[in-house]
């Protein structure tokens, strides 16, 4: 998934959520991290799964869940987490990880954080009105 800058924010801002733990469990602030796809460049199944288990590990000693995030369509996915950590630490972590940027959720805002890409943090609306059924919880 590569594009210029305001496509890449077009797809970022169509973004929905599948939890893979209830609501009420999420700390809030929080932000959702992953390490999939880097630069937003399609990897192999094999290395996102590698750079999402190294990210988990890095993420040890933080509250974090694991969280979906995935195109309406649900043809595009990427596994993340959803992390109690400030957000200075988020984008650093989405620095190492050579992620364009990072989702920032404060109360029900939510936000995109430019990391790699150029551009300023926007809003884009309601986290709750995201959220995707998901059949495992």
């Amino acid at each position: 998934m590569t594009g210029n800058v305001t496509e890449l924010i077009k797809i970022y801002s169509e973004t929905v959520f599948e939890l893979m733990s209830p609501l009420g469990e999420l700390p809030n602030p929080f932000a959702i991290i992953t390490a999939y796809n880097p630069q937003s460049k399609s990897f192999s199944e094999s290395n996102n799964i590698l750079a999402n288990k190294a990210l988990e590990d890095d993420l040890a000693e933080v509250f974090h869940v694991p969280i979906n995030g995935r195109s309406l369509d649900a043809r595009h996915q990427e596994p993340s987490f959803a992390v109690q950590i400030s957000k200075a630490a988020a984008v650093g972590l989405a620095e190492k990880y050579n992620q364009n940027a990072i989702f920032w959720v404060e109360g029900d805002d939510l936000h995109i954080v430019p990391v790699l890409m150029n551009g300023d943090e926007i809003s884009v609306g309601s986290f709750r009105s995201r959220i995707q059924a998901n059949s495992a919880l």
